[in-house]
C-alpha cells in the first residue's frame, strides 16, 4: 500500500510539473501565443535591401494541446524556397516558451521566450558563438501579426533584419478547446 501510495505521488507530482492535462482549456501560457493559431499569408520585408518576400505560415495545437506546431512555405526575393518546422511548448520547469526549430537542412535550433507584455511574444536563440538572435511577434488586436526578426549587434543594439505582415487564411482556435487537429 505505501509503495502505491508513493507511485501515485509521484505520477501526480510529475503531471503538476508538466502543466495542464491532455484535453481541457488552454492553459493560460497556451492563451497567451493563440493569437498565431491559424493559416496565414505573409508578406517580409527583408532590411536593409527593403525586398519583399511571399510566404504561408500555418500555426496549430498538436499532440493534445501540449505543443504547438508550426509550418513555414516561403520564397526569399533571390528565388530560393524556404522552408521551416518548429514545435513550441510551455515549459513549466523553467517558466519559459522552448521552440525547436528545424530550417532547410540545417541544424535545429533552440529558442527560448516569455510573453513581453500582453500583446508580444518574444523568442531568442543564443548560438555557439554568442551571437543572438530572435523573433517578437505582435498581435495587433485586429485579427493580424506583425514579426520581427533580430539580431544583436556587436555592441549590444537590437538590429531588425526582417519585417512580416501576417494576414490570416482561416481562423484559429483562440476560445476553443484545445485539438489535435484530427478528423
Amino acid at each position: 500500500m505505501k509503495k502505491n501510495s508513493l507511485t501515485l505521488l509521484t505520477v501526480v507530482t510529475s503531471l503538476a510539473l508538466a502543466g495542464p492535462v491532455v484535453g481541457q482549456e488552454l492553459s493560460a501560457e497556451h492563451q497567451a501565443i493563440d493569437f498565431l493559431t491559424g493559416r496565414w499569408a505573409t508578406e517580409s520585408e527583408i532590411i536593409p535591401t527593403g525586398e519583399l518576400a511571399p510566404g504561408d505560415f500555418e500555426y496549430k495545437w498538436v499532440l493534445g494541446g501540449l505543443w504547438m506546431q508550426v509550418e513555414f512555405h516561403g520564397q526569399h526575393p533571390g528565388g530560393a524556397v524556404w522552408e521551416a518546422h518548429v514545435m513550441m511548448q510551455y515549459d513549466y520547469a523553467s517558466s519559459l516558451y522552448r521552440a525547436f526549430a528545424f530550417f532547410n537542412g540545417q541544424e535545429p535550433y533552440l529558442y527560448t521566450g516569455s510573453m513581453l507584455d500582453e500583446r508580444t511574444f518574444r523568442i531568442s536563440h543564443t548560438s555557439e558563438n554568442g551571437a543572438q538572435t530572435g523573433i517578437d511577434y505582435r498581435n495587433n488586436g485586429d485579427g493580424t501579426v506583425y514579426q520581427e526578426n533580430w539580431l544583436l549587434s556587436d555592441d549590444g543594439q537590437r538590429r531588425v533584419t526582417l519585417k512580416t505582415e501576417y494576414s490570416r487564411k482561416a481562423e484559429g482556435s483562440a476560445g476553443r478547446r484545445r485539438q489535435d487537429n484530427e478528423a
